[in-house]
């Protein structure tokens, strides 16, 4: 038909003016590296997000490496954000051979509790190739840590019973809280396991510190008991020494799930109860090492242990057993 063929010359046109002007669109060339660009990168060994203890300085480490290392090169950082609280040097210098150094991001103005954070890159055609598969700009996040004391709670272990076979007392520990960004919690028993100062438990029958240590069984220094509570209210615990030795090398603690197995149907995460102000680590919860014995070899405890985040939440629970009974 007359129609048919009109239509497929104006369709025919229209396609030829189509591919015309794209022939005609000028595209921006792709970037020339130059043939003496030493190819400078922030490694993967930095640390992107850090949390730090209000008594530790306020700067972080940065290391940046290089691929071309011949000769002395002064690096220009490149800030693609940063909050106000960073001093970003302006330049890092390498010596000739030197393929990796670092410098120091320092924030001494930063306030306990908030997230701050920083972007930095490199710039200039001496020192940056788009093309290398390694990391040309970084980003750092950085917390200082905002501890709360929460007071006195009660603590009946079930980790030193792994190996020796004592009784499992009540005994206060002084706890402090931090609440992090994202919803999650974190808890810290102040040295826990420090001797009792008084001969005697209290009225409640609980101990005024761990009855089975000794002065002389400490550890120099302050020890804490870390334990992290993710916002489903899961609870676990980094390796950490306990801070005493009773004659096998230090005592040390932790979850044994992602320690001893990934299997946690075996090895469960704690749990902390928010309502009734407990945690608790079921059996096989948390290890127990003795860093001269069998090697400092991980053995998970066989007995539960119960952190209790204040007495009256202890006197509540012994109630609700002896009601039970």
């Amino acid at each position: 038909m007359k129609i048919d063929k009109i239509f497929f010359c104006v369709l025919s046109v229209a396609l030829l003016s189509l591919w015309s002007c794209e022939d005609s669109i000028e595209r921006e060339p792709s970037p020339i590296v130059s043939p003496n660009c030493q190819n400078v990168f922030f490694p993967n060994s930095n640390v992107t997000d850090i949390e730090l203890e209000p008594t530790e300085p306020t700067q972080v480490k940065v290391v940046i490496s290089r691929e071309n290392s011949k000769t002395n090169a002064t690096v220009p950082i490149k800030v693609f954000s940063s909050d106000d609280v960073f001093r970003i040097p302006e330049t890092v210098t390498f010596e000739a051979g030197q393929e990796e150094t670092s410098f120091m991001v320092n924030f001494p103005d930063a306030k306990e509790g908030i997230k701050y954070s920083f972007e930095i890159g490199v710039s200039g055609d001496e020192y940056y190739n788009p093309y290398i598969t390694n990391r040309t700009s970084i980003k750092i996040s950085v917390i200082r840590i905002k501890w709360e004391n929460k007071g006195k709670g009660v603590m009946i272990e079930g980790i030193i019973s792994t190996f020796f076979k004592v009784d499992l007392y009540p005994f206060y520990v002084d706890i402090q809280k931090a609440t992090l960004p994202g919803g999650a919690s974190r808890f810290r028993l102040v040295n826990p396991f420090k001797p009792m100062e008084l001969e005697d438990f209290d009225e409640y029958g609980i101990a005024d510190g761990y009855p089975y240590n000794a002065p002389g069984d400490m550890l120099d220094g302050d020890f804490y008991l870390v334990i992290n509570v993710d916002g489903k209210n899961n609870a676990s615990v980094l390796p950490q020494k306990m801070g005493f030795d009773w004659g096998y090398g230090y005592f040390m603690t932790g979850s044994a799930y992602g320690n001893i197995s990934d299997d946690i149907n075996q090895y469960p995460l704690g749990k902390y109860d928010e309502e009734n102000e407990v945690i608790i680590f079921p059996e096989n919860s948390l290890f127990i090492s003795m860093s001269n014995y069998n090697s400092g070899e991980k053995y998970p405890c066989e007995t539960p242990s119960y952190i209790y985040l204040s007495l009256d939440a202890y006197l509540n629970a012994q109630q609700g057993d002896s009601e039970t009974e």
